[in-house]
């Protein structure tokens, strides 16, 4: 029945122009929205407002806001994005919504996108978007900072009718607009700053100082060194900082914490179901694997080990084998790894070829139930503390890259007993950067979920932290905390079950080192009717 008024109203408003007008069907931009908005009734708004959920938060805009997700399903959030971020930061306090950007697109094209913003039930929204208005002088030179503002004004006054909180980005500007472009800047954004100062439930995002140098030049934007992929787009170190100084304070102020971590070692899947991940607050600090990798090597009685197959040892790492001597390490590789002639810190005993040789990579304890590996060229070491909040016990990993993408992983394997076809499934995860790396591209938390139907294998992969680690494509430089958690995922209906596992990846963008405490990992089981 409540969906069904919604319809009904959100139709109605629509008929009046205050969704969906594009900016091309008015006269006057300047004048937009407000005088319909005005005859809006109280009734309206509080109909509008019905079911909406606090927590619950959208986002609408630009490819700005595009880069919310990397997939067009928006199962994988992505951490060029200062609302993604702000979430990891806030401990989890709002969860994000589709959400609606769309790569190109000028404040007077989001219209089309509001109402499904709208019918989202989200308690708010963050509304980004005026540098394709100006960079595209709409509809003129002179009155596109005027027209994207007029806009976003429309637009934040429609949704609070509707019971919404909103965010409003102030626009940075780019390195890519010219002198007058950037006087269009100034001008939207004192038109907004002006707006929001009597706008109950109206509040602005000045990431300005943060992403731009403010001294650069007195006629051109730039951004901080480092900071973006093109002048426009952020990398993930942009958007941290964004998210940091400007929506992290608005979220802790407007919304209180939420209660997305375990908290108890009796959090178990043989006690109820509802968390399906065995030691996950890592109450038995040891017993778990170190995961090792194998290659196809030749020795000839000498320090050299040449790899002909299969993975290639990093330097550092640990290698085994008929006639090599125990606690012998390599000392030196070829160019990047691959095929080809390896130097040992210790000279085998005698010469063959085919030789199996086991590698690894990592050392130190590791939590039962736990696995603990690496990826590309990465070593690393562990070593566990008892929770400082009393909490179980904490996995300490240092992790060593050499190449982009290289990775220390931390994951388990849940028991097929403990989930079944149709559960919603979410993981969580709560992981502090301890010793920062001005390589480190971020901390994701990854569950997957694995079955056949019909002979195919399907794998689905759940994320939250997604981040490129390409070589410049780097994030936090400074210590911080992250709470990852995942989209609700429902498993789908499998011939077969294969595997449900949670990853923590510690990746890096470049070579360098980083220590990670790893405080728990675990799988939540989602209800979909609570009350119910």
């Amino acid at each position: 029945m409540i969906r069904l008024i919604m319809m009904r109203v959100m139709l109605a408003l629509a008929m009046f122009g205050m969704l969906s007008a594009p900016a091309a069907a008015q006269v006057d931009p300047a004048a937009r929205g407000l005088a319909v908005q005005a005859k809006a009734t109280a009734t309206q708004a509080q109909t509008l407002a019905i079911g909406r959920d606090p927590l619950l938060w959208t986002d609408l805009g630009d490819s700005r806001v595009d880069a919310d997700f990397i997939n067009p399903a928006q199962t994988a959030f992505n951490m060029r994005s200062s609302l993604i971020w702000a979430r990891v930061l806030t401990g989890q306090r709002f969860v994000v919504g589709p959400t609606f950007g769309k790569s190109g697109d000028r404040t007077d094209q989001f219209f089309a996108r509001l109402a499904q913003a709208l019918a989202t039930q989200a308690g708010g929204i963050r509304l980004m978007g005026c540098l394709n208005d100006i960079a595209q002088n709409y509809p003129t030179a002179t009155t596109s900072g005027a027209t994207c503002a007029a806009n976003l004004i429309s637009m934040a006054e429609t949704c609070r009718l509707a019971g919404m909180k909103v965010i409003i980005e102030l626009e940075v500007g780019s390195s890519t607009i010219s002198a007058a472009q950037v006087q269009q800047v100034h001008e939207a954004n004192q038109r907004l700053m002006d707006y929001q100062e009597t706008a109950t439930g109206v509040y602005l995002s000045d990431a300005r100082a943060i992403v731009m140098n403010p001294t650069a030049s007195t006629t051109t934007i730039a951004g901080r060194p480092g900071y973006f992929l093109d002048g426009v787009h952020g990398i993930s170190r942009a958007e941290y900082y964004r998210a940091q100084g400007t929506l992290v304070p608005i979220f802790n102020t407007i919304l209180p914490p939420r209660n997305v971590l375990i908290r108890s070692g009796t959090e178990l899947p043989t006690n109820g179901r509802w968390q399906l991940a065995m030691n996950p607050i890592f109450a038995t600090a040891t017993g778990g694997t170190i995961e090792t990798k194998t290659a196809t090597a030749t020795t000839n009685s000498t320090t050299t080990l040449a790899v002909t197959a299969l993975a290639s040892p990093p330097i550092g790492s640990t290698v085994t084998g008929a006639g090599i001597p125990a606690g012998t390490t390599i000392t030196a590789q070829p160019a990047g790894g691959g095929f080809g002639n390896y130097t040992m810190s210790q000279a085998a005993t005698a010469s063959a070829t085919g030789v199996a040789v086991t590698i690894t990579a990592v050392s130190g304890p590791v939590p039962s139930g736990w696995t603990l590996g690496t990826v590309g060229q990465s070593t690393g070491t562990a070593t566990t503390q008892v929770d400082p909040e009393g909490l179980g016990n904490n996995e300490i990993v240092t992790c060593n890259w050499v190449l982009a993408g290289d990775g220390c992983r931390f994951y388990q394997t849940v028991g097929s007993t403990y989930w079944a076809i149709g559960d919603i499934v979410q993981a969580v995860a709560q992981v502090q950067v301890t010793g920062p790396s001005a390589c480190l591209a971020a901390v994701r938390l990854d569950m997957f979920v694995n079955g056949t139907t019909a002979g195919t294998n399907f794998s689905n992969e759940v994320q939250d932290g997604y981040h490129a680690t390409t070589a410049g494509s780097v994030g936090p430089d400074q210590a911080f905390t992250a709470t990852l958690m995942t989209r609700p995922f429902k498993v789908p209906t499998y011939d077969a079950k294969g595997y449900l596992a949670p990853y923590i990846y510690i990746e890096g963008a470049c070579a360098g080192t980083v220590t990670a405490v790893i405080k728990q990992v675990g799988i939540k089981r989602r209800l979909a009717a609570p009350a119910g």
